[in-house]
């Protein structure tokens, strides 16, 4: 992403008002507030507050990685006029749970809090239902590769053929793909292969929908 801030800036010569002015406007616009962006960039919090009030001295790495967080570039953050007539596609930038995938169940059942987030963007604000767990292995591959970060619901409605997070009675949670059968659901290892047998469950409960797989650079 380095390509976007080709042209070299004096850190003297930036216009820290507008600066100012733009990221408030960028914050705003998309639902983030100091802590999240700070979380997300490793930007201080004290620093952010100084640069929406267009005040400070920030360094080009500063700048360089909020306006990679907000998909920008840094001469759009020093514009009088870029930013604020951009009209991208997204609508918000949320910071939900990292679960480790061995917690999936106590965090679900209230009796874990985790302390990572992850953040992403996302077409609809979050309603409170949203987390994400890292593939750690090659257990789920090709369909997930390792690395991948997976964004689950709690409240989203299954479909057919949807991979999902699925409680029975004498296992823990598990991810596998669901089929609608009349009187019942079928689930099966994620993958699409030929040898992925559907097997009948009756005493099930789906807790979650996988809306989203992100894959990491390598």
């Amino acid at each position: 992403m380095q390509g976007k801030h080709s042209k070299i800036y004096d850190t003297n010569d930036l216009p820290s008002k507008t600066i100012g002015k733009n990221l408030s406007f960028l914050m705003k616009k998309y639902g983030v507030d100091a802590q999240k962006l700070s979380d997300a960039t490793g930007v201080g919090i004290a620093t952010i507050k100084n640069l929406r009030r267009g005040s400070g001295n920030p360094t080009i790495l500063t700048l360089m990685s909020i306006a990679d967080f907000f998909q920008v570039t840094v001469g759009d953050l020093t514009d009088t006029e870029s930013v604020q007539l951009m009209t991208p596609s997204r609508t918000h930038i949320l910071s939900i749970p990292l679960v480790k995938y061995s917690d999936i169940e106590s965090f679900i059942s209230g009796s874990y809090v985790p302390t990572q987030k992850y953040t992403a963007e996302f077409d609809h604000a979050d309603d409170g239902s949203l987390f994400a767990f890292e593939v750690t292995n090659n257990a789920f591959s090709p369909e997930l590769e390792r690395s991948s970060i997976c964004i689950v619901s709690l409240k989203e409605k299954s479909h057919d053929g949807d991979i999902v997070l699925v409680k029975t009675k004498d296992y823990p949670v598990f991810l596998r793909r669901a089929f609608v059968g009349n009187k019942c659901m079928f689930f099966c290892n994620i993958s699409l292969d030929a040898d992925a047998v559907p097997v009948e469950f009756n005493d099930y409960k789906i807790v979650g929908v996988l809306l989203k797989i992100i894959k990491r650079l390598k």
